[in-house]
């Protein structure tokens, strides 16, 4: 299983953006590490399924930057390989990051494709 990066600039718009798109069957997408700072104050949420679509599930509740201040999370758990962990998709789910307004948000999230469990 190798580590995926995905780049987040939103430029400024309060649209989901699609992180990772749904894996395969009995697979999910289990985040390694992210770093996100903001413009300006606004809230992020990570959820499951697709970006724009609705019926999407929380993974998180939604988190509050300010302006300049990084959210680098510190590692909470481990995946079966060591690695740490925050939280999974749900099973053949995309990964979707949600914005409570137009800031510009930067940044970047870690992920692996794994077998779900």
């Amino acid at each position: 299983m190798s580590v995926r990066s995905f780049k987040v600039d939103n430029a400024a718009s309060a649209n989901d953006i699609q992180v990772a798109a749904a894996p395969g069957t009995n697979q999910v997408i289990r985040v390694i590490n992210f770093v996100l700072v903001a413009n300006g104050t606004v809230t992020v949420q990570f959820a499951s399924g697709t970006a724009g679509a609705g019926g999407q599930t929380a993974l998180t509740g939604p988190m509050q930057l300010a302006a300049g201040n990084p959210l680098q999370p510190g590692a909470v758990g481990s995946d079966f390989h060591g690695r740490a962990t925050h939280f999974d998709s749900n099973v053949g789910e995309g990964l979707v990051l949600k914005f409570g307004g137009a800031v510009q948000v930067s940044g970047y999230v870690n992920y692996i494709l794994a077998p779900q469990g």
